[in-house]
């Protein structure tokens, strides 16, 4: 969803009356606090299958409302992991690269993100990471790029951490940003028939 600033706040112009077939639902950050959007999420909630929304809004979803779209929303953060993650139960980590250039994850910050990691517990973590695919163009061989992802997925088992290494939008303006691999799995768990 764009959101263009209008003079109606979210949870008026969507209702589950407007969009009664809405599956999806998509938030990034915006300059202003998006007003109406803990309602909108709280009225919503019962319809979505999936969320996907910037970490940088938590503070904008009320205590009542985040505990209901905990277990159907994937949150999106910039390549760090600091602070307290602990609310964010599925995460998405990404890098902005230059337009129209697959998003890779660096050998580098594979490694950056494997020694951050390192001083997480279980509790403070995500149960399922979502990473884009490994630069396999970068400087380094074959063997130290194995070797660097089987670092990366020891830490993450230790940690009870799943990662799914996926494509994600090269253009976050045009792109949806659902993870197909995330809606799959929030359908499933909806049927009954997975995680």
């Amino acid at each position: 969803m764009l959101h263009v600033q209008h003079d109606k706040s979210l949870d008026e112009i969507f209702t589950p009356i407007s969009a009664p077939h809405l599956r999806a639902l998509t938030v990034y950050q915006s300059e202003e606090p998006i007003e109406g959007l803990s309602n909108l999420l709280g009225y919503l909630v019962a319809h979505l299958e999936v969320i996907s929304r910037d970490y940088g809004l938590i503070d904008q979803i009320s205590e009542k409302v985040l505990p209901e779209i905990l277990a159907k929303t994937l949150f999106d953060k910039r390549f760090a992991i600091n602070g307290d993650l602990s609310c964010a139960r599925f995460l998405r980590l990404f890098s902005m690269s230059e337009p129209d250039c697959a998003t890779v994850l660096s050998v580098d910050k594979a490694k950056d993100l494997d020694r951050d990691l390192r001083k997480k517990t279980s509790i403070t973590t995500p149960s399922i990471l979502y990473l884009p695919p490994i630069d396999t163009q970068d400087q380094f061989t074959t063997d130290e790029i194995h070797n660097v992802v089987e670092e990366l997925s020891k830490t993450c088992k230790s940690l009870e951490i799943e990662v799914v290494f996926e494509e994600q939008p090269q253009e976050w303006t045009l792109d949806s940003g659902i993870s197909i691999d995330f809606w799959r799995r929030m359908k499933a768990q909806k049927s009954g028939d997975g995680q």
